[in-house]
């Protein structure tokens, strides 16, 4: 065995021979810098982000970053696509370093990187993943990041005034003063009226729906489809007629969409399953094609906050008609939970505000009011979207179209350097132990599933026996097979539906790293 180990390890160090090189970036810490890979992965670098000690608290970040979205690139560089036991489906991976003066360097607590990576469509489920090297050959394995906490920044001292105490009913007065400022609509919750704030578009309401109508792909073929007729529910049928008689032209077909944003201002589409498959996915494309919406960003008493995942939600209505015209109808935003968090939020800050002062006025400086500050639980969050809309601000058309005109990017947030990737969990399904017999020693065996973005590493059992564990049984994959031996590579590369029976019969051919690369960009 140790002389397989010895030819495994030549064997990984002659594929890391293969990978891209690492791009290097020079940053100015104090400013907010927006980068670009080769591949397309743009990164957003606020201000004043990196955790410098102060002897190089002016020094010059020397950035570099590495892509992974070829599953050759993912192959040569020993990566997986599991989270422990789990398999992922991987929407590319990164890897970032940064130095000052020549010595490591992080985030600082609580700070944040924005990503946006290249995507070929969009799926759903898509988040953020960070490597862990683990085991003896220190594979990346990927876990879900813990968020980081920022520490509260000190309380302001408060002060004894000599004026004259307000009276009860003047500090009433000015709290209402105070809420009337930022109501800007009221919503009806289970417990009364409330006030929130609505999301802004880029161009405003009109310009939504004129910019989604236009972007939605609506051929001929299709309308000439639909022109044939179905058989329909008399619901539907008289939903047609009306709005055929609303818009002076016979519709052909209505489409319901839920949409909602998240933190980020990226949208969120929910397309019934019963849709015209060619309507859907021209709807989902022309929303994943649109500039990301701006958080409502919401400010109480010197504290912001924003929109937290599902507050902001609204119906859409698309209407497809007989002459190739698509029309939106947005309806009004459902805010109620934003509604009821942020009022009671904000009553609850501001009141303890105005009775922290009361109290100091009054000598009590050490009050239950003055010392339970919680509202600085929510400032990472807060200064993660602000830095995002900031940084959002600075980018040209030019720089949002060179993006997307590669198709869609998954946007991320990280609290951390190294390796990133951007996965989802596989669905449920039928998971069996798969072994793979390769009849030579030394070797490096990896699954690569057709149809989905994933790979697997093999686990040695005897020298030349591998075990795969949790595989989607039923699968079709590609078991690669390398093994070096006196210099020399070897490449075997089988075709296989996973199941109960072992695979065997492995013939190792010889290859360069240009034909290595070659054969495995053609496994894609």
């Amino acid at each position: 065995m140790a002389a397989d180990s010895a030819a495994t390890g030549e064997l990984r160090r002659f594929l890391l021979t293969g990978l891209p090189a690492a791009q290097p970036f020079t940053i100015q810490p104090g400013r907010d810098t927006v980068l670009t890979g080769a591949q397309g992965t743009q990164l957003l670098i606020p201000a004043n982000i990196w955790d410098l000690p102060a002897a190089d608290s002016n020094a010059v970040v020397e950035l570099r970053l590495q892509e992974f979205y070829r599953p050759a690139d993912m192959i040569l560089a020993g990566l997986s696509t599991t989270a422990g036991p789990q398999l992922l489906e991987t929407g590319g991976m990164l890897y970032l370093t940064a130095t000052a003066n020549g010595r490591p360097v992080g985030l600082r607590p609580g700070a944040f990187v924005h990503l946006r990576m290249p995507a070929q469509e969009p799926k759903p489920g898509m988040r953020l993943f960070a490597g862990v090297k683990k085991g003896p050959n220190q594979a990346v394995d990927w876990q879900v990041p813990v968020p980081q906490r920022t520490p509260p920044p000190p309380r302001p001292a408060v002060v004894a005034v000599a004026s004259r105490p307000a009276s009860r009913k003047e500090l009433r007065a000015r709290w209402n003063a105070r809420a009337r400022k930022y109501k800007k609509r009221r919503v009806k919750t289970g417990k009364g009226w409330m006030e929130a704030t609505e999301p802004e578009y880029v161009s405003g309401e009109k310009g939504f729906r004129k910019s989604l109508a236009a972007t939605i792909d609506y051929p001929d073929a299709t309308r000439a489809r639909l022109r044939r007729g179905r058989r329909m529910s008399k619901t539907e049928h008289t939903a047609l007629r009306l709005a055929s008689e609303e818009y002076k032209e016979r519709i052909l077909r209505i489409v319901h969409v839920n949409f909602d944003l998240d933190s980020t201002g990226a949208s969120h589409a929910e397309i019934p399953a019963r849709t015209d498959a060619e309507l859907a996915k021209s709807i989902s494309a022309a929303l994943q094609q649109l500039p990301p919406w701006e958080p409502a960003l919401f400010s109480t008493a010197g504290v912001t906050d924003s929109i937290t995942p599902g507050e902001a939600t609204r119906p859409l209505e698309f209407y497809f008609g007989e002459s190739g015209r698509v029309i939106v109808v947005a309806k009004d935003w459902d805010l109620t939970k934003t509604a009821h968090q942020r009022t009671n939020r904000f009553a609850h800050q501001t009141r303890r505000q105005l009775l922290a002062k009361y109290f100091a006025e009054r000598g009590f400086t050490d009050s239950m009011y003055a010392a339970r500050p919680r509202y600085y639980d929510s400032l990472q969050q807060v200064r993660a979207a602000a830095d995002l809309a900031r940084l959002r601000a600075q980018f040209t058309d030019t720089s949002r179209a060179a993006i997307t005109q590669r198709g869609f990017y998954n946007e991320l947030s990280t609290q951390g350097l190294g390796w990133i990737n951007c996965d989802r969990y596989l669905g449920p399904g039928p998971l069996i132990t798969y072994n793979v017999n390769t009849g030579q020693t030394g070797a490096v065996v990896t699954l690569l599933f057709r149809g989905i973005r994933s790979l697997m590493g093999g686990e040695q059992l005897t020298p030349a026996r591998f075990v795969f564990r949790n595989v989607p049984v039923g699968n079709v994959v590609t078991v690669l097979a390398m093994r070096r031996e006196k210099g020399i590579t070897y490449l075997s590369a089988r075709r296989s539906v996973v199941g109960l029976s072992a695979l065997s019969g492995f013939s190792f051919h010889p290859v360069t790293m240009a034909e290595l690369r070659t054969e495995l960009a053609r496994l894609n």
